[in-house]
């Protein structure tokens, strides 16, 4: 490249970078002139030319403009590293876009399956599939919606009518004393046991999961009439005597 000394305005024009993203990078140590008129005015060198070059370059690959300045500023940050980095934050981007495109077809499928669900019943769903899938990696999630699948929805819908009852039932038992050796109660474990294992699939990393998410969100879980921790050690001594 010849040596150039370019204004703000005439690199601006070359290159497409609008004159307040050149002032931006100048700001931050960027991209700072390697010269300036006698009025003060920034004067663009052939070096800064290139530098502007691989800025660009960077960009385009998603690159962050902190990232592209440890990469372009330090000697020892190799192209390797920055590659990495930026394979790393993807990677994170894509969970994060699985994650939210399984809770988006959880609610697709709750409308399509409940179509005269009121606005409450649909905030209660959304709310749900977000905790849920707090808990849950997104592989994990389509674990849990291939198995909804395989179940089907006159099923799910019938599972989601039996819970309260057995919920219901659970705490008649506990309000009159009724030891968990009991027979009924023994009965009523086995039947939560079931329903649990429909759910998870007997993944005990999805059941490790649902059980750290009962024990951390419990005003959540309490507010959609769900178990209190008390509930659950009954029924954990009921299944193991």
């Amino acid at each position: 490249m010849n040596d150039l000394s370019l204004k703000i305005g005439e690199l601006s024009k070359r290159t497409g970078v609008t004159e307040r993203t050149l002032r931006h990078y100048d700001e931050i140590g960027l991209l700072t002139p390697g010269e300036r008129t006698d009025a003060g005015y920034r004067l663009y060198n052939t070096q800064d030319i290139e530098r502007l070059q691989r800025i660009l370059s960077l960009q385009s690959l998603g690159f962050s403009l902190e990232n592209i300045q440890k990469s372009l500023d330090d000697p020892s940050f190799s192209p390797l590293t920055i590659i990495e980095m930026q394979l790393q934050s993807l990677n994170g981007q894509l969970d994060a876009t699985k994650n939210l495109m399984e809770r988006l077809s959880g609610i697709a499928r709750f409308l399509q399956a409940n179509k005269s669900a009121s606005t409450d019943d649909i905030l209660t769903a959304i709310e749900m599939m977000n905790i849920v899938g707090k808990y849950h990696t997104p592989e994990q999630m389509e674990d849990i919606r291939k198995r909804g699948e395989m179940l089907g929805d006159a099923h799910i819908k019938e599972v989601e009518a039996e819970w309260p009852r057995l919920i219901a039932a659970v705490k008649e038992h506990m309000a009159k004393g009724s030891d968990p050796s009991d027979q009924e109660v023994k009965k009523l474990a086995k039947r939560w046991g079931e329903l649990v294992h429909e759910f998870t699939g007997g993944n005990p990393q999805i059941t490790e999961n649902l059980k750290k998410m009962y024990q951390q969100e419990q005003p959540t879980i309490q507010k959609w009439n769900g178990p209190d921790p008390g509930m659950m050690e009954y029924i954990r001594k009921a299944s193991e005597t």
